[in-house]
């Protein structure tokens, strides 16, 4: 007996239900149109919603057994999607309210007060209505948009290449002329110091000659002097020419010491180039003339 009623029990149990959207109530229905099993709250609010009332709800012990026995949903319904949130509930339902689908399960639990149609329903006439024409229409013109932006950005990725080869080119042709413009003064400056090198060093050379020339006359007078010494007469006479002589040479070593000296200079910096070089961004900036697209 025990065997027989635990028999009995366990096939019940297998004969029992759950609400569909609901996951752990036991089942009061089962809609024979969305072919889903129902608990008492689903089943009135499936009889009360636009997209459901006109369903047929079986009850009870005329529920089916299982998806089999029942009848088979509208054959031009299609395929769904399933529910992110309830992974065994197709989205059938379209919210208009939210703007997005929705299973029963969501149907129940957010979109209760929602206005809710059923989508096999409005997709019959869907792909001839203006909504759909509107769509293609919209989706064409953003396809030519898109395909025009392309040809844009294609033409302007070339643009920004040449751009880059032209202001590149530009700062190698600034380069070469500050390059030139700088060998150019350097030479200037060189031989400007050269010149003035070799006048000085002409003029210390020919007063280098007279006073080499000078002690050259000083060393032979004090040689004769030296030789006239025994001879009083001789020394006398020799010493009066060496006076006169040397009267004269005190002359020429006085516009010797007059004319030793040299020029001194120092090579100074332009004080704007000073400053363009001390400025971070001398020589050359980058301005922005336009935008872009």
């Amino acid at each position: 007996m025990a065997d027989a009623v635990s028999g009995k029990k366990g096939t019940d149990a297998t004969k029992r239900k759950y609400c569909e959207p609901c996951g752990n109530v036991l089942a009061y229905a089962f809609c024979s149109d969305c072919s889903e099993y129902l608990c008492t709250p689903c089943a009135n609010l499936h009889e009360k919603q636009r997209i459901s009332k006109q369903h047929t709800l079986l009850r009870g012990p005329n529920m089916p057994t299982s998806y089999s026995t029942a009848a088979k949903p509208d054959s031009n319904a299609g395929s769904f999607q399933k529910c992110f949130q309830h992974p065994n509930e197709e989205l059938k339902l379209f919210c208009e309210t939210h703007g997005s689908t929705c299973c029963t399960a969501c149907n129940v639990a957010v979109h209760k007060r929602c206005d809710v149609i059923y989508i096999p329903d409005a997709a019959k006439e869907y792909k001839t209505g203006p909504e759909y024409r509107k769509l293609i229409d919209d989706v064409k013109g953003m396809e030519q948009l898109a395909a025009k932006y392309l040809i844009d950005i294609d033409k302007n990725m070339k643009s920004v290449d040449k751009q880059e080869a032209d202001q590149l080119a530009m700062l190698d042709k600034y380069r070469a002329e500050i390059i030139a413009f700088v060998e150019k003064r350097v030479k200037e400056l060189s031989a400007q110091i050269k010149h003035l090198r070799n006048k000085d060093a002409a003029s210390l050379k020919e007063q280098q000659s007279k006073s080499q020339k000078i002690k050259a006359k000083l060393s032979s007078a004090k040689t004769k002097l030296k030789a006239c010494e025994q001879s009083p007469s001789e020394l006398f006479t020799e010493s009066k020419q060496t006076i006169s002589m040397i009267a004269q040479l005190q002359s020429e070593l006085a516009d010797i010491a007059d004319n030793t000296h040299f020029q001194h200079f120092d090579v100074r910096k332009d004080a704007n180039m000073e400053a363009v070089l001390k400025n971070k961004e001398g020589l050359f900036t980058i301005e922005l003339v336009s935008g872009g697209l």
